[in-house]
């Protein structure tokens, strides 16, 4: 009976399997298949309410009659299998039909579920959405749950305590992380630092000294390498952060030694992407590639060279314009705390030099203008050392310079400078401008020597094949001249004027907003050495403004005297030739020549000495400009000269040697010039002699001033080379007698310096 029971079991089970996996195969297959993944990117799918109907109710029956078909039967009889029965058994031990039926439905029932969260969620992803509970400050000690709805049917919040050891773990994490470098690399302590400074020196000592004698017997093969090396120690990443100061001047001079020695003296350009993939031999693409090489690294040199400059000038700046925190690596330090404020200095006190070196070795080389540009500004620095090392070179410069374009851009640059800073330029910015080595400029031609010098073509007479041509020719004969190794002298006198229209557009500003300041002294020896360079429509605006300087009491004797001479040197040349009756001039110097006294030597380093301008203006004056004087000019500026010189023979006794004697020089020269000086002298001229006027030297009248009385003053002073000189005045000043110290043939300035700074000692 057992056996017919187990064998219409396994019937039953099989019967079942097929019904249920020709449901499968039937309504809910297709339905499955119309379906679509889930989620919010999906499409809707609305499927039809009578096939889910369908599909519960045979889901149901097909579960009730698995539970029946499983259930024993109690009342039933026990059944001897046939014999047949029995064989199919044995042949069939192994079926697990019935297990395979309950897999089944329990995939069904699978589907059906996946199928209806598809119908209920579609197009929502509630599983993967973050959600939000509003913006309340939550406890980092727990942890938000899903909330619940109460008895009451309200919603309650729900929290969990985070692991405390999770906890712990994040702290000391964060303990980690602060007592490491921004670059991840932990931080050292300072004997850890000194020790990595000294193997440092040791290493990076040898490692320049070595690729700097490879790079000058070799450059091609290392002059790359070098670079790369000098740019690493300049970079503030891992270890290097931590390199001496001395490490790193000494990078920056060996680069500077190198590039001087291996930089051509010709422009590289870049190649284009066409000129690169252009097949070559094998020499010219190794010689292009070490060109673009050096050109490249010589590039990221200058920039670093700016970046060290700016370090030390604005660091502010630096910081708001390139951005140190946002650096161009993320593991590079910071070097506005690597690098102290005294180190900036030193550091810049070598790019400076390098760079002066440059400017002047490489002028024809690339990237000279950036040069110019940057380091021209830095002579009105405050450190006196980089100020020094920049007027060298910019001197150097001048000297060297043959076409002079270098030399305009350098002036340009300083007149940049003094527009900018105004009172707060340095003496020395002027300076240098006196070592300007132009003698010619280009002289200013009318329109009809222009027109002569340009060939008139007839465009009626010409075809335009023959106009085409002309063009090519002109063209070629530009290219032949660039080609030429000599300069081109008429580019050359070009410059010249442009540099001096330059500098005398400096010297005006300084005249009429800064002449209070100690930037007025050079510009005045500057007017007096290029003033015979300019044109003459510039001459007369000039003379004013010189001019209203004089009559400037607020001015330093010294500098008004000064502008004297400045204005005489413009009147010589071809300032003659215009019809300009310097009456100003000669009115405030002789009423300076009443008033000029002698200074103190601490005085004198502070004002200047004003008594070599003093005997500069006279002579400019009185000797070389003789045939503008009237007589009654010329007996006021000898009377007003004697009394000067009593004056001071009276007050400063001994002192007053040197300043004497250049009194008394300029007397006999006057003598040996006018002849109308001699009745000054005559003792009978003393009894039709007039009162001088003191503010005015044109209201004298002439043959009726007398200073026959000043002489006798001072001839009692107490130099024996005083009394020999007014001797030889009272006698004439006769060209055949010959003076101590050769006297008649040196200016007065020199014997004022002679005899002032010792060169020769007074006889008593």
């Amino acid at each position: 009976m057992g056996k017919n029971v187990v064998a219409k079991g396994k019937i039953a089970n099989k019967l079942a399997s097929k019904k249920n996996k020709n449901l499968l195969k039937g309504t809910n297959k297709k339905i499955l298949d119309k379906t679509k993944g889930i989620g919010a990117k999906e499409k809707t799918f609305d499927a039809p309410t009578k096939k889910v109907k369908t599909l519960k109710n045979e889901k149901k029956k097909g579960a009730q009659k698995i539970v029946e078909l499983a259930k024993p039967k109690e009342e039933e009889e026990l059944v001897l299998p046939d014999a047949d029965m029995i064989d199919s058994d044995q042949d069939s031990d192994n079926d697990m039909a019935f297990l395979d039926s309950v897999a089944d439905n329990k995939q069904i029932a699978k589907l059906q579920k996946q199928r209806k969260r598809q119908l209920e969620n579609v197009g929502e992803d509630f599983e993967t959405a973050k959600r939000s509970f509003g913006d309340s400050k939550e406890d980092p000690r727990k942890k938000r749950m899903l909330p619940v709805l109460n008895a009451d049917g309200d919603v309650q919040e729900r929290y969990k305590d985070v692991d405390h050891v999770r906890l712990m773990d994040e702290e000391t994490d964060s303990e980690e992380e602060e007592e490491t470098n921004e670059d991840g690399s932990k931080k050292l302590t300072m004997e850890e630092v000194i020790e990595l400074q000294k193997k440092q020196t040791e290493d990076w000592q040898q490692r320049l000294a070595s690729i700097a004698n490879r790079t000058t017997s070799n450059p091609e093969q290392h002059a790359h390498a070098a670079l790369r090396l000098v740019l690493k120690a300049l970079h503030f990443e891992g270890e290097n952060q931590y390199l001496p100061i001395k490490i790193r001047q000494m990078a920056i001079l060996t680069a500077g030694a190198i590039l001087t020695d291996i930089l051509p003296s010709y422009r590289i350009r870049k190649l284009t992407e066409e000129e690169k993939n252009e097949k070559l031999k094998k020499e010219v693409r190794a010689l292009r590639n070490y060109e673009q090489g050096l050109l490249e690294y010589y590039q990221k040199f200058m920039k670093r060279m700016e970046f060290f400059l700016m370090l030390y000038k604005s660091p502010a700046m630096l910081k708001r314009k390139t951005g140190v925190r946002n650096r161009r690596n993320v593991v590079e330090a910071d070097p506005l705390e690597v690098i102290s404020k005294p180190a900036r200095v030193v550091i810049a006190r070598s790019v400076a030099k390098v760079m002066a070196k440059l400017m002047v070795s490489t002028m024809q080389f690339n990237y000279n203008d950036n040069l110019i540009e940057t380091l021209i500004p830095y002579i009105n620095d405050t450190d006196e050392t980089i100020g020094d090392l920049v007027q060298e070179a910019i001197i150097e410069l001048f000297k060297t310079d043959r076409t002079s374009q270098k030399v305009l851009a350098v002036v340009r640059k300083i007149a940049a400078v003094v527009r900018a800073k105004g009172q707060k330029t340095d003496q020395r910015v002027m300076e240098c401008l006196l070592h300007l080595k132009i003698k010619q400029v280009e002289t200013r031609q009318g329109k009809d020597h222009r027109d002569n010098d340009r060939n008139k073509v007839d465009r009626n007479k010409v075809s335009r094949a023959q106009n085409k041509q002309r063009k090519r020719e002109a063209k070629l004969q530009i290219e032949l001249k660039e080609t030429q190794a000599v300069e081109n002298q008429k580019d050359r006198l070009y410059f010249n004027s442009q540099a001096i229209e330059a500098v005398f557009g400096i010297f005006f500003r300084i005249l009429k907003s800064i002449r209070c300041s100690k930037l007025l002294s050079p510009t005045l020896i500057g007017i007096g050495r290029y003033g015979h360079l300019i044109n003459l429509d510039l001459i007369g605006p000039l003379l004013s403004l010189l001019t209203d300087v004089m009559a400037d009491t607020s001015v330093i004797v010294s500098n008004r005297l000064k502008c004297a001479r400045s204005a005489c040197a413009l009147l010589t040349g071809e300032g003659e030739d215009l019809l300009v009756d310097p009456k100003q001039l000669y009115l405030h110097a002789y009423r300076i020549l009443d008033k000029i006294t002698i200074e103190t030597k601490d005085k004198a380093k502070d004002l200047g000495d004003p008594w070599p301008a003093l005997f500069d203006v006279l002579h400019a004056l009185l000797i070389e400009r003789k045939s503008q004087l009237t007589n009654g000019r010329v007996n006021a500026f000898l009377h007003r000269i004697m009394t000067t010189a009593v004056r001071l023979t009276k007050k400063h006794q001994q002192e007053s040697t040197a300043y004497v004697l250049g009194l008394l020089l300029i007397v006999r020269a006057v003598m040996i010039s006018h002849r109308c000086a001699a009745s000054c002298f005559d003792d009978e001229a003393e009894q039709s002699s007039l009162p001088v006027d003191k503010l005015d030297p044109d209201l004298v009248v002439a043959n009726r001033v007398a200073c026959t009385k000043e002489l006798e003053e001072v001839m009692k002073h107490p130099n024996k080379l005083v009394e020999i000189l007014v001797k030889h005045i009272e006698a004439g000043a006769p060209s055949n007698v010959a003076l101590p110290r050769n006297m008649a043939r040196k200016p007065p300035t020199v014997i004022y310096r002679e005899t002032k700074y010792g060169q020769f000692k007074d006889r008593k």
